[in-house]
């Protein structure tokens, strides 16, 4: 975490260290407030198994339900070196407040922008239809994308970091749902599942209902 503070001073980027005591989720979304963010940078080392059902880690919940985006890191990493980034979506109504800030954030850091669609078993849907709506996003929100593609795989969670594995992306972005409490406990979420286990950056921001 050292690394990347001095990283993001180097890079004229604004940055205040604060050291909070207590519950770290209640922290974190009181600073997030107080501090009007534009971006949460959270470390995490992932959860599994019963802990991640039943209380789920810090940076999930923060993931669930921060007002801004929040990217999620497991190892050093310097903002200039994020060159390829990977938007997952079903791109299905997509929020213009999520585009607009990905946006932001690829051209902060000049990167280009890959968009991939993930084909399931259970959540079918013909190659042409899925490039139709890729191509409306792209025309729509006026996106500069390097690649577009539809790929199969047997879930959400493995298509997306199969993809990011394949084109070596350095991060992934990604837009959730946000749902807490029990409906959250009966669709899971992807973004939270892949935040768990991918390796690289993932950038999520909470789409606003």
């Amino acid at each position: 975490m050292a690394e990347l503070e001095e990283s993001l001073k180097n890079e004229a980027y604004k940055f205040e260290t604060k050291m909070v005591f207590g519950n770290p989720f209640v922290g974190i979304s009181k600073e997030i407030v107080e501090a009007q963010a534009d971006i949460v940078v959270m470390g995490s080392k992932g959860s599994s198994g019963l802990e991640e059902v039943l209380i789920g880690s810090n940076t999930e919940k923060v993931v669930r339900n921060a007002t801004c985006p929040v990217i999620t890191i497991k190892s050093p990493v310097k903002p200039k070196d994020i060159k390829k980034v990977v938007f997952a979506s079903d791109f299905n109504e997509v929020p213009g407040d999520v585009v607009k800030r990905l946006k932001a954030a690829i051209e902060t850091i000049d990167a280009e922008l890959h968009l991939v669609k993930i084909n399931t078993p259970s959540m079918f849907e013909n190659t042409r239809t899925s490039i139709e709506k890729i191509n409306a996003f792209v025309k729509d929100f006026k996106v500069s994308a390097a690649s577009t593609i539809v790929y199969n795989s047997a879930t959400e969670e493995d298509g997306i970091l199969e993809y990011a594995d394949d084109i070596n992306a350095d991060m992934i972005a990604m837009s959730t749902h946000g749902r807490t409490g029990f409906l959250h406990l009966l669709s899971g979420s992807i973004a939270e599942d892949v935040v768990n286990a991918a390796k690289r950056p993932v950038w999520t921001m909470k789409a606003r209902k």
